[in-house]
């Protein structure tokens, strides 16, 4: 779905680009607000039917994560976003006289302040980079009838380069999207058995399953 919602952007524009390369671009003016964010949402079930080995799956998923911004100059956006996410896993295998029961849940809050820089190509597109720092804090509590429970705290810090497309449907409505990261992000574990666990990662995420879209309103 990723694929054809970007391939239909990049279409968009390349179209949009040959109608209007003698038209006026866009500017974000000096003391423009940007209120926007991306919400999401999911639930799935799934179960196999093998007599010997059959499972039952049910997944629930939401995210939340509201931004603002501010120009302090023309194409020149300061802002801050943050974010809440859960998720939970619950598998389940009937056939087990063991009755094996297994549970996951996962819950998060970050915090991301960022600068953008705005390039306009036409009256209704322009592309932007944005870069930022991210905290994030998970916590992770898993329960397995076979090994009990375990509960774990990560910590982690970030920074990150972004590249998007910005594209007004309207005056001050735009559809954006980020198009993965060059990123950098060191995290800490820690888990209620009192070890620790650091790890740190430097990548370049192009894909098109990084792709995040959202909703702004410019003002």
């Amino acid at each position: 779905m990723k694929r054809v919602l970007l391939f239909a952007m990049l279409s968009g524009i390349t179209l949009l680009q040959a109608q209007n390369s003698d038209g006026d671009k866009r500017t974000i003016a000096n003391g423009t607000w940007n209120l926007g964010g991306t919400l999401s949402f999911g639930v799935q079930d799934t179960q196999s039917d093998n007599l010997q080995s059959g499972w039952e799956s049910d997944n629930f998923s939401m995210s939340f994560f509201p931004s603002a911004g501010y120009a302090i100059a023309d194409d020149w956006m300061v802002g801050l976003k943050t974010g809440y996410s859960f998720r939970r896993t619950e598998q389940h295998q009937p056939a087990d006289p063991l009755d094996y029961n297994y549970e996951n849940k996962a819950e998060s809050i970050s915090v991301t302040p960022y600068v953008r820089k705005y390039f306009g190509l036409t009256d209704k597109l322009l592309i932007h980079l944005q870069g930022e720092l991210d905290y994030t804090a998970l916590w992770n509590d898993i329960s397995n009838s076979n090994s009990g429970r375990t509960t774990s705290r990560i910590d982690q810090f970030g920074a990150a380069i972004r590249p998007g497309v910005s594209f007004f449907v309207s005056q001050g409505l735009a559809l954006e999207t980020h198009i993965g990261a060059l990123q950098y992000y060191s995290a800490k574990t820690e888990y209620d058995s009192g070890a620790t666990e650091d790890n740190n990662s430097f990548q370049l995420n192009l894909n098109t399953a990084s792709v995040l879209f959202g909703l702004s309103y410019y003002f």
